[in-house]
């Protein structure tokens, strides 16, 4: 690719690499100096002030990268709690990558906010302090293995949006929760979900009202909520799917320790249901839901009076393994004899009872070796059945 100087500027292309702060004192200098599809890049450092805090593109699709990733460069908000915003219509190709971004002082704006556009972050930090982390409106932003931590929450809140989370952090947020979504239809991808507590409400990892998500490969572990839904909460009527996740550790003093369903209709296929708490339904609380789904799951070693409890429905589970039992097609009661590999809870030991007896028309995608004895038939739980190769996308 050709590159030439202009000034003291890099030009490869027909696009300028504009540096702060050799050529810039300030980012938003840089970014107002900036045109399509230009960089601007941030040598590491900590930038807080006037010109580094309340960064905006100006609705012009554009680069803002640091040279040497999170850890070395550090952006400060303004006294509003914000660090970014995005609120003129950019697209997926206004891109952040590479930030470590702090709240402010700020009880109520979001570290990053997202009004109307469709941007991109890509591996950054986000770290909310008294503030949200994220909050996204009418909008359709793009979240590539970040981390967004601390703070009182909600981690990341979606309005009317259909954003997209992949290979995320969201941990550790004190009061509202990980999670919350309201009329959207975001999209979660091998995220993880966990540490979180709510205590305003309901939900402690994840919200859902009016929402529909599709939550794939993901790990929502160890939330709490002070009322209902340690884990996730569905309400008014969301349409939501959950593939092969696991939903572990979660803990609520009322009901679902780790899914609360209220009136809404989830289908949950491959999902690892365990080790959560409540004193009444421990693993999955249902009311007056339409016909929520279980298809391969295992809800089994939950706390509390019963795994499952149901008021005004009747879910429809199959080929799953559920605590005490449940009656329908292909259903067990047995010790699924979890293990754990690596970073990977929740496996299936050898021999386990829940290999190759999940739903017989579905098969695994993933190509365990012959020593593990697991056929092509469908796994019950999170690494079964035609999704469990997302786990491991590289295979």
């Amino acid at each position: 690719m050709r590159q030439y100087a202009l000034g003291s500027l890099l030009v490869t292309g027909g696009a300028t690499t504009l540096r702060v702060p050799q050529d810039f004192a300030t980012i938003q200098a840089a970014l107002n100096a900036a045109g399509e599809s230009d960089t601007v890049l941030v040598a590491p450092g900590t930038y807080v002030g006037p010109g580094n805090v309340g960064l905006r593109f100006g609705g012009v699709d554009k680069v803002l990268r640091s040279s040497a990733g999170a850890a070395a460069t550090e952006v400060g908000a303004d006294e509003n709690g914000n660090a970014i915003d995005f609120d003129s219509g950019e697209s997926a190709a206004a891109r952040v990558e590479g930030f470590t971004l702090k709240s402010g002082n700020g009880d109520f704006d979001a570290v990053v906010t997202c009004l109307g556009a469709a941007p991109t972050l890509s591996d950054c930090v986000i770290e909310s302090g008294r503030s949200q982390g994220v909050s996204i409106m009418f909008a359709a932003p793009t979240l590539l293995r970040c981390t967004v931590r601390g703070g009182s929450g909600p981690g990341v809140e979606c309005v009317s949006g259909d954003a997209i989370l992949r290979d995320c952090l969201i941990a550790d947020h004190s009061s509202g929760g990980g999670v919350r979504l309201l009329n959207s239809d975001p999209t979660l991808i091998r995220c993880t979900i966990a540490g979180n507590r709510n205590q305003v409400s309901v939900g402690g990892g994840m919200y859902c009202s009016g929402a529909a998500p599709w939550i794939a490969n993901c790990v929502i572990a160890d939330n709490r909520s002070d009322d209902y839904a340690g884990g996730i909460y569905f309400t008014a009527r969301s349409n939501a799917t959950l593939l092969n996740c696991t939903i572990t550790g979660n803990t609520a003093p009322f009901d679902g320790g780790g899914i609360d369903i209220d009136r809404s209709s989830v289908d949950i296929r491959n999902c690892t249901v365990s080790a959560n708490h409540s004193n009444q339904a421990a693993g999955i609380s249902i009311g007056f839901a339409p016909l929520p789904v279980l298809t391969n799951c295992i809800v089994w070693g939950n706390s509390g009076l019963t795994q499952i409890s149901t008021a005004g429905g009747m879910p429809e589970i199959r080929f799953s393994d559920v605590g005490g039992g449940w009656a329908g097609p292909g259903n067990i009661d047995a010790d699924p004899g979890f293990r754990s590999r690596g970073p990977y809870a929740y496996l299936l030991r050898c021999g386990s009872p829940c290999i190759d007896t999940g739903a017989p028309s579905l098969q695994d995608s993933v190509p365990w070796p012959s020593r593990y004895h697991n056929g092509t038939r469908s796994d019950m739980g999170a690494y079964g059945g035609p999704g469990a190769r997302d786990w491991w996308p590289s295979l």
